[in-house]
């Protein structure tokens, strides 16, 4: 998520102040001051909202690209050649000036910072370590701290998983260390037989982890679980929402679950899940595939990422006709969720509306954090889209 993005969500620069001084203290012992006033003395790093960057004044402007990159990439030639016109003069004078959209000055600012370039994030800010070829992942305090710890954890306990190796995890799990990998996401790659050679990288990898972590069981058994945990969250949303919206989301959960409980006796079967399966968190260069962003980890449907992906679901618009395209073209459907692995003794009926209450359940939890300032204006579109599911209204 962009900074322009997370200014809209949050108190971006009060958070990333108290995120970055917290980590520090605990990894470095550092002590001091920051300050987004450009007028105060100190180390100053340099803030680009829309390439999403904080990065060393001081830092060889050549080490920002393989950062950046990723936003020369598109489709139409005229705008590619504009975006990569503008990565490169965004950073350097004279246009750097008009391009800069804050300065964050650290006061008695560690030596190893000058060469480590801040990527900020939704759940967490990364700080990459361009001389030692690594990157610290560190917690937003007012968000879900398992986020953090749980992106560590699964691939701890999964190691074989293609995703960049965690070096080191804090005793308090609230940052690690992770390797630096130079790679592009799915949706900045224009060749689609370079995407379809990744993907056939990652569905292996997540087949291979949704057999090792497989349980079979009564959908209604699950469908407890999922219940008691949006019950839990939404208490903890419902205060921050209006009386209109909360109406909206009940009658949708609601209408959900009324629509599962045909299947309540057939079996379903569970396995850890990447949650936020997409283009954006899929990672390809010269041959290999990396699986990054995993803070929404989590038992589910088998099929959970393969409908993540297919229906396109982290971009609500459009979702509802996408959604009737794969509930009245069953075989769409099965080959949609096929790459997973699910058997054909189970109702691929049930796995659309199952997945949505999973889906719901996620974007609970994603605006349930304390930071979220509105909580409303994050719910509202995302309810609205989802609300033109027919089925669910």
């Amino acid at each position: 998520m962009r900074i322009q993005l997370l200014r809209q969500r949050e108190d971006f620069e009060q958070g990333f102040i108290r995120a970055l001084s917290q980590f520090l203290q605990d990894y470095l012992g550092w002590s001091g001051k920051m300050s987004w006033d450009k007028n105060t003395a100190g180390a100053v790093f340099v803030a680009n909202d829309y390439l999403n960057v904080i990065y060393p004044n001081n830092l060889p402007r050549e080490r920002l690209y393989s950062l950046t990159r990723e936003f020369s990439y598109n489709p139409i030639w005229f705008r590619r050649k504009l975006q990569q016109a503008y990565i490169y003069g965004a950073v350097r004078r004279p246009f750097e000036s008009f391009a800069t959209s804050a300065q964050l000055i650290i006061e008695n600012c560690p030596p190893e910072l000058h060469n480590w370039v801040f990527i900020p994030g939704n759940h967490s800010h990364r700080a990459v370590d361009v001389a030692n070829e690594c990157c610290f992942v560190f917690y937003k305090p007012g968000f879900n701290p398992l986020f953090t710890s749980t992106d560590a954890e699964i691939r701890l306990n999964n190691r074989w998983l293609p995703s960049p190796t965690v070096l080191e995890l804090s005793p308090s799990k609230s940052w690690y260390i992770e390797q630096r990998i130079r790679a592009l996401p799915l949706n900045r790659l224009g060749d689609k037989n370079t995407v379809d050679e990744a993907l056939a990288i990652a569905h292996k990898a997540m087949a291979r982890l949704y057999d090792e972590s497989s349980t079979v069981c009564l959908l209604s058994d699950y469908l407890v679980v999922v219940d008691q945990a949006i019950k839990d969250v939404f208490n903890a949303v419902e205060p921050s929402l209006s009386r209109e919206l909360i109406i909206r989301l009940s009658n949708y959960i609601k209408n959900l679950q009324s629509a599962l409980s045909v299947y309540a006796d057939h079996k379903v079967e569970l396995a850890s899940t990447h949650g936020d399966f997409q283009p954006a968190n899929l990672l390809y260069d010269h041959g290999k595939c990396w699986i990054i962003d995993w803070e929404y980890a989590d038992k589910r449907c088998r099929t959970h990422d393969a409908l993540c992906y297919g229906l396109m679901s982290r971009f609500s618009t459009g979702i509802a006709q996408r959604y009737h395209h794969l509930l009245h073209n069953p075989e769409l459907l099965k080959a949609v969720v096929g790459w997973s692995g699910i058997g054909s003794v189970y109702s691929h009926k049930l796995l659309l509306p199952l997945f949505l209450l999973e889906e719901c359940l996620v974007k609970l939890k994603e605006v349930a954090s304390e930071s979220i300032t509105d909580k409303e204006v994050t719910l509202r579109p995302w309810l609205s889209d989802f609300l033109l599911i027919r089925q669910f209204v």
